[in-house]
Protein backbone atom coordinates (compact mmCIF):
# COMPACT_ATOMS: atom_id res chain seq x y z
CA UNK A 1 0.00 0.00 0.00
CA UNK A 2 3.09 2.28 0.84
CA UNK A 3 4.40 1.68 -2.22
CA UNK A 4 1.82 2.80 -4.29
CA UNK A 5 1.49 6.26 -2.54
CA UNK A 6 4.89 6.72 -3.68
CA UNK A 7 4.24 5.31 -6.79
CA UNK A 8 1.07 7.46 -8.00
CA UNK A 9 2.30 10.66 -5.54
CA UNK A 10 6.07 10.84 -5.64
CA UNK A 11 6.65 12.25 -8.76
CA UNK A 12 3.93 15.37 -8.07
CA UNK A 13 5.94 15.88 -4.86
CA UNK A 14 9.13 15.50 -6.06
CA UNK A 15 7.90 18.66 -9.23
CA UNK A 16 6.85 20.77 -6.06
CA UNK A 17 10.19 20.49 -3.65
CA UNK A 18 12.28 21.50 -7.49
CA UNK A 19 9.70 24.60 -7.88
CA UNK A 20 9.52 25.99 -4.34
CA UNK A 21 13.64 25.16 -4.25
CA UNK A 22 13.86 27.00 -7.06
CA UNK A 23 11.35 30.12 -6.33
CA UNK A 24 10.97 30.06 -2.71
CA UNK A 25 7.16 29.51 -0.96
CA UNK A 26 6.39 33.28 -0.50
CA UNK A 27 4.59 34.85 2.56
CA UNK A 28 1.93 37.56 2.46
CA UNK A 29 3.38 41.07 4.67
CA UNK A 30 2.65 40.96 7.93
CA UNK A 31 -0.69 42.76 8.94
CA UNK A 32 0.21 46.72 9.34
CA UNK A 33 -0.65 48.54 12.14
CA UNK A 34 -3.48 51.33 12.51
CA UNK A 35 -2.90 54.39 10.79
CA UNK A 36 -2.54 57.35 12.81
CA UNK A 37 -4.29 60.60 12.23
CA UNK A 38 -6.64 63.17 13.80
CA UNK A 39 -10.69 61.57 15.06
CA UNK A 40 -12.24 64.89 14.02
CA UNK A 41 -12.20 67.58 10.77
CA UNK A 42 -14.42 69.34 8.68
CA UNK A 43 -15.91 68.94 5.12
CA UNK A 44 -13.77 69.86 2.68
CA UNK A 45 -10.59 70.16 4.35
CA UNK A 46 -7.40 68.13 4.05
CA UNK A 47 -5.98 65.66 7.23
CA UNK A 48 -2.57 64.19 7.01
CA UNK A 49 -2.25 60.35 8.46
CA UNK A 50 0.41 57.92 8.97
CA UNK A 51 1.21 55.27 7.46
CA UNK A 52 3.84 52.32 7.87
CA UNK A 53 4.75 49.92 5.65
CA UNK A 54 4.26 46.61 7.39
CA UNK A 55 7.72 44.03 7.45
CA UNK A 56 7.54 41.05 4.95
CA UNK A 57 8.49 37.48 6.41
CA UNK A 58 10.25 37.05 2.36
CA UNK A 59 12.26 40.51 2.98
CA UNK A 60 10.19 41.96 -0.10
CA UNK A 61 9.29 45.25 -1.46
CA UNK A 62 6.05 46.00 0.43
CA UNK A 63 3.07 48.02 -1.18
CA UNK A 64 0.08 49.51 0.59
CA UNK A 65 -3.97 50.22 -0.66
CA UNK A 66 -6.00 52.44 1.87
CA UNK A 67 -9.79 52.23 2.47
CA UNK A 68 -11.36 55.89 3.10
CA UNK A 69 -14.67 54.92 4.29
CA UNK A 70 -16.08 56.32 1.01
CA UNK A 71 -13.36 55.35 -1.57
CA UNK A 72 -10.43 52.65 -2.07
CA UNK A 73 -7.46 54.34 -3.38
CA UNK A 74 -4.74 52.63 -5.64
CA UNK A 75 -1.71 50.58 -4.81
CA UNK A 76 1.03 52.50 -3.95
CA UNK A 77 4.82 51.78 -5.15
CA UNK A 78 7.07 49.46 -3.55
CA UNK A 79 9.26 50.56 -1.06
CA UNK A 80 11.24 48.94 1.53
CA UNK A 81 9.03 47.32 4.48
CA UNK A 82 9.38 49.38 7.65
CA UNK A 83 8.88 52.63 5.57
CA UNK A 84 5.99 55.28 6.30
CA UNK A 85 4.19 57.83 4.52
CA UNK A 86 1.91 60.75 5.17
CA UNK A 87 -0.72 60.58 3.12
CA UNK A 88 -3.48 63.65 2.77
CA UNK A 89 -7.36 63.33 2.43
CA UNK A 90 -10.17 65.06 2.34
CA UNK A 91 -14.18 64.08 2.43
CA UNK A 92 -16.88 66.00 0.78
CA UNK A 93 -19.89 65.29 3.10
CA UNK A 94 -19.97 64.89 6.91
CA UNK A 95 -20.27 61.14 8.90
CA UNK A 96 -18.18 59.12 10.49
CA UNK A 97 -15.70 57.13 8.82
CA UNK A 98 -13.47 54.50 8.97
CA UNK A 99 -9.64 54.43 7.70
CA UNK A 100 -7.83 51.07 7.30
CA UNK A 101 -4.95 50.13 4.68
CA UNK A 102 -3.55 46.76 3.71
CA UNK A 103 -0.06 45.37 2.19
CA UNK A 104 0.89 43.57 -0.90
CA UNK A 105 4.33 42.39 -1.43
CA UNK A 106 5.72 42.22 -5.24
CA UNK A 107 4.51 38.83 -5.71
CA UNK A 108 1.21 39.72 -4.83
CA UNK A 109 0.45 38.18 -1.47
CA UNK A 110 -1.78 40.40 0.51
CA UNK A 111 -2.18 40.73 3.93
CA UNK A 112 -5.16 41.00 5.89
CA UNK A 113 -6.45 44.82 6.60
CA UNK A 114 -4.99 46.70 9.54
CA UNK A 115 -7.03 47.77 12.51
CA UNK A 116 -8.87 50.88 11.99
CA UNK A 117 -8.72 54.60 12.39
CA UNK A 118 -12.20 56.29 12.98
CA UNK A 119 -12.72 60.29 12.52
CA UNK A 120 -15.86 62.34 12.42
CA UNK A 121 -16.65 64.62 9.86
CA UNK A 122 -18.49 67.45 10.19
CA UNK A 123 -20.18 70.51 8.88
CA UNK A 124 -20.46 73.92 10.12
CA UNK A 125 -23.79 76.02 8.33
CA UNK A 126 -22.95 79.35 6.59
CA UNK A 127 -22.18 82.46 8.70
CA UNK A 128 -25.02 84.58 8.71
CA UNK A 129 -25.07 87.17 6.06
CA UNK A 130 -24.25 90.62 6.95
CA UNK A 131 -27.37 93.22 6.99
CA UNK A 132 -24.94 96.11 6.38
CA UNK A 133 -23.85 94.57 3.12
CA UNK A 134 -27.10 93.88 1.75
CA UNK A 135 -27.87 96.67 -0.77
CA UNK A 136 -31.11 98.38 -2.43
CA UNK A 137 -33.57 101.10 -2.95
CA UNK A 138 -35.00 102.44 0.38
CA UNK A 139 -37.81 104.00 -1.13
CA UNK A 140 -40.04 102.89 -3.89
CA UNK A 141 -43.53 102.67 -5.05
CA UNK A 142 -45.94 99.89 -5.56
CA UNK A 143 -46.33 97.15 -8.20
CA UNK A 144 -42.73 97.72 -8.91
CA UNK A 145 -39.68 95.25 -8.61
CA UNK A 146 -36.20 96.40 -6.63
CA UNK A 147 -33.67 94.23 -6.71
CA UNK A 148 -31.64 93.93 -3.46
CA UNK A 149 -27.82 91.81 -3.28
CA UNK A 150 -26.21 89.88 -0.04
CA UNK A 151 -23.78 87.89 0.06
CA UNK A 152 -21.73 85.82 2.86
CA UNK A 153 -18.88 83.14 3.29
CA UNK A 154 -19.41 79.28 4.00
CA UNK A 155 -16.89 78.69 6.42
CA UNK A 156 -16.33 75.21 4.97
CA UNK A 157 -16.13 76.67 0.91
CA UNK A 158 -19.63 74.72 0.47
CA UNK A 159 -21.78 76.75 -1.92
CA UNK A 160 -24.50 78.61 -0.90
CA UNK A 161 -28.12 78.98 -1.13
CA UNK A 162 -30.07 81.96 -0.39
CA UNK A 163 -33.42 83.00 0.70
CA UNK A 164 -35.14 86.54 0.92
CA UNK A 165 -37.91 87.27 3.01
CA UNK A 166 -39.70 90.16 4.27
CA UNK A 167 -42.42 91.60 7.08
CA UNK A 168 -44.24 94.70 7.31
CA UNK A 169 -44.53 96.48 10.75
CA UNK A 170 -48.75 94.72 11.23
CA UNK A 171 -46.94 91.82 11.50
CA UNK A 172 -47.41 90.02 7.91
CA UNK A 173 -44.58 89.00 5.40
CA UNK A 174 -43.52 86.59 3.17
CA UNK A 175 -40.96 84.22 2.69
CA UNK A 176 -39.68 83.31 -0.90
CA UNK A 177 -37.75 80.21 -2.30
CA UNK A 178 -34.37 79.33 -2.22
CA UNK A 179 -32.28 80.62 -4.72
CA UNK A 180 -29.87 78.79 -6.94
CA UNK A 181 -26.44 77.50 -5.15
CA UNK A 182 -23.69 80.05 -6.10
CA UNK A 183 -20.08 79.59 -4.81
CA UNK A 184 -19.53 81.23 -1.42
CA UNK A 185 -19.11 84.72 -0.98
CA UNK A 186 -20.16 85.11 -4.25
CA UNK A 187 -22.87 88.43 -4.48
CA UNK A 188 -26.56 87.44 -5.31
CA UNK A 189 -29.52 88.97 -6.31
CA UNK A 190 -33.67 89.38 -5.74
CA UNK A 191 -35.84 91.22 -7.18
CA UNK A 192 -38.85 91.77 -4.85
CA UNK A 193 -42.46 94.07 -5.15
CA UNK A 194 -44.71 94.97 -2.89
CA UNK A 195 -48.58 95.28 -3.60
CA UNK A 196 -49.58 97.85 -0.91
CA UNK A 197 -47.51 101.08 0.25
CA UNK A 198 -46.14 100.56 4.00
CA UNK A 199 -42.69 99.89 5.57
CA UNK A 200 -40.98 96.86 4.98
CA UNK A 201 -38.08 94.66 6.59
CA UNK A 202 -36.09 92.85 4.38
CA UNK A 203 -34.46 89.42 5.34
CA UNK A 204 -32.05 87.32 4.08
CA UNK A 205 -30.40 83.43 5.34
CA UNK A 206 -28.28 81.07 3.83
CA UNK A 207 -28.02 77.39 3.47
CA UNK A 208 -24.89 75.11 2.15
CA UNK A 209 -25.34 71.98 0.27
CA UNK A 210 -25.67 69.82 2.99
CA UNK A 211 -28.55 71.64 4.07
CA UNK A 212 -26.90 73.39 7.05
CA UNK A 213 -28.60 77.19 7.48
CA UNK A 214 -27.46 80.17 9.07
CA UNK A 215 -29.82 82.53 10.96
CA UNK A 216 -31.80 85.12 9.03
CA UNK A 217 -29.73 88.67 9.65
CA UNK A 218 -30.39 90.28 12.85
CA UNK A 219 -30.68 93.71 11.55
CA UNK A 220 -33.31 94.41 8.48
CA UNK A 221 -32.97 96.72 5.76
CA UNK A 222 -35.89 99.33 5.48
CA UNK A 223 -37.80 99.93 2.38
CA UNK A 224 -40.55 102.38 2.71
CA UNK A 225 -43.20 101.84 -0.13
CA UNK A 226 -44.90 104.46 -1.67
CA UNK A 227 -48.47 104.70 -3.36
CA UNK A 228 -48.22 104.48 -7.29
CA UNK A 229 -48.87 108.23 -8.43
Amino acid sequence: MVYRFYKKYLPGLFVLMIFMNAYGYNHPPNVPPAPKGPSRGKVNKEYRFLFTYPSDPDNNPVSIQIYWGDDVGCWSIFVASGARSLIKYRWSTPGYYCIKYRARDIRGAKSDWSTPHMIRITNDPPYKPDSSKIQGPRRGKVGRKYTFTASTIDPNNDKIAYRFRWREAKGGGRIYKWGPWTQSGSLVSKSLSWGLPGRYRVYVQAKDIHGAKSNWTTYHFTIIIDPED
